[in-house]
């Protein structure tokens, strides 16, 4: 191979990264909507240890920024869930005629995520998510019998981990998928019933996929 073909085959080499480099370069927004299942690691301390869930409807909003070096990508983002999340509901038996519901809703569910990803193509990006995750929680034990209800409000915070992938099909709209699961860690508790002061925990976590639109500026 000569110099000059040699010295076309570096031009084109580096004209393809450099198409590859921006495709999704700048601040972005988008929104989606897909599953959540949330669920809750209950334990009551010398009564029952628990881990139900349920499965949920939610959207998502998210924001961030994304910066390309290469063929590798680097984006910061914050995402917002829309609606609350059923985080199980379990009913025990405290004595032969006392049964009682425990369950946890969370709601207000944020995060920031850092998502070092690589370009596909140019129009293509695969991610991987890495970041803290945030909710508020709402606790309820109700003894329906008695008419005796016991409840709490805890923020869990926790961290992060997915994947995503986005695929352009104008040069600012792109469409999205991505999967997160977030783990909160576990807050204690302390309940009275029948005069007995209990010291209990929650340890909720939800899994979400969602799929929408965003739009590159």
């Amino acid at each position: 191979m000569n110099f000059r073909n040699f010295a076309i085959t570096i031009a084109l080499t580096a004209a393809s990264h450099a198409a590859l480099a921006g495709g999704f370069d700048g601040p972005f927004v988008q929104a989606g909507a897909g599953l959540a299942h949330s669920k809750t690691d209950i334990r009551f301390a010398g009564w029952f240890d628990a881990k139900p869930g349920n499965d949920d409807f939610n959207g998502v909003i998210a924001g961030g920024y994304s910066k390309s070096f290469g063929q590798f990508n680097l984006a910061l983002s914050g995402h917002y869930i829309l609606g609350h999340q059923n985080a199980g509901k379990t009913t025990q038996s405290y004595n032969a005629v006392d049964f009682e519901d425990v369950s946890m809703k969370l709601k207000h569910s944020w995060g920031v995520s850092f998502e070092p990803g690589i370009n596909l193509s140019e129009k293509t990006l695969a991610y991987a998510k890495l970041g803290y995750g945030q909710t508020s929680g709402t606790w309820l034990l109700a003894r329906h019998a008695v008419s005796d209800y016991h409840s709490g409000e805890p923020t869990f915070r926790g961290f992060s981990f997915g994947a995503g992938v986005k695929h352009k099909f104008t040069a600012n709209l792109y469409a999205f998928g991505e999967i997160q699961q977030t783990n909160y860690r576990r807050k204690d508790v302390q309940m009275t019933v029948l005069g007995v002061t209990y010291t209990d925990s929650f340890k909720p976590e939800t899994l979400t996929a969602f799929a929408g639109i965003g739009y590159r500026f």
